[in-house]
């Protein structure tokens, strides 16, 4: 893992956020929560989506590397949430 500074200007998470992370070229993108929108836009990237309810970063890695996380995709609307519990990661 490694820090990039977030040097782009967007407005309500559109734009240059995306182009950072696509140039960054994660395998998965976790966070809280996302929209449907976006979960497309990453599946497009090939990032995957992955949710937890971590209230720091530390404890969300570990939560995705424990398997304590939803996978999210995009397969129309709504989201389509997938719950892994035990899967190991890494």
């Amino acid at each position: 893992m490694r820090k990039e500074k977030n040097f782009g200007e967007y407005f309500r998470g559109m734009g240059k956020v995306a182009e950072l992370i696509a140039r960054l070229s994660p395998d998965v993108l976790i966070v809280k929560s996302i929209g449907p929108r976006a979960i497309s836009m990453f599946e497009s990237m090939s990032v995957n989506v992955a949710s937890c309810d971590a209230l720091t970063l530390k404890d969300a890695i570990n939560a995705y590397f424990e398997g304590a996380y939803s996978a999210l995709t995009h397969a129309g609307t709504p989201a389509t949430i997938t719950r892994v519990e035990g899967e190991k990661n890494g």
